[in-house]
């Protein structure tokens, strides 16, 4: 469990460098073509919605709780140091970040199972 924790320290604080360190890149088509972005932008929150939901909830049923930051809802939980009782660090992402990194998480336990299970003892 603390390796699982420790692991999910590291790839957050990579996940978040990658995320804080890209340029916004949707800023131009809408100053182009002004019309084109309300119908864009209605059809996409009815479409992501309901995934947004069932995210969320995950999210919240994992322990993180909704906070604001800078005017943009983040979703923090608290969790130990590796190694120590009493340190905790807080972790804090966006829903898409935080399903990255899950994600990612995810396919490195697999990887490191496949090449477990396939090395000879």
């Amino acid at each position: 469990m603390r390796i699982v924790v420790g692991l999910l320290a590291c790839l957050s604080a990579t996940a978040l460098s990658a995320a804080f360190a890209d340029p916004p890149a949707a800023s131009s088509p809408t100053a182009a073509s002004p019309a084109a972005a309300p119908a864009s932008t209605a059809s996409t929150p009815a479409a992501a919605k309901p995934a947004d939901e069932a995210d969320v909830r995950h999210l919240l049923a994992e322990g993180y709780k909704p906070e604001m930051h800078h005017g943009e809802e983040v979703y923090c939980r608290k969790d130990g140091v590796l190694g120590s009782r009493l340190s905790t660090v807080k972790t804090c992402g966006t829903v898409k970040e935080l399903k990255l990194l899950e994600d990612e998480a995810k396919r490195s336990v697999q990887d490191t199972q496949r090449v477990n299970s396939s090395s000879p003892h």
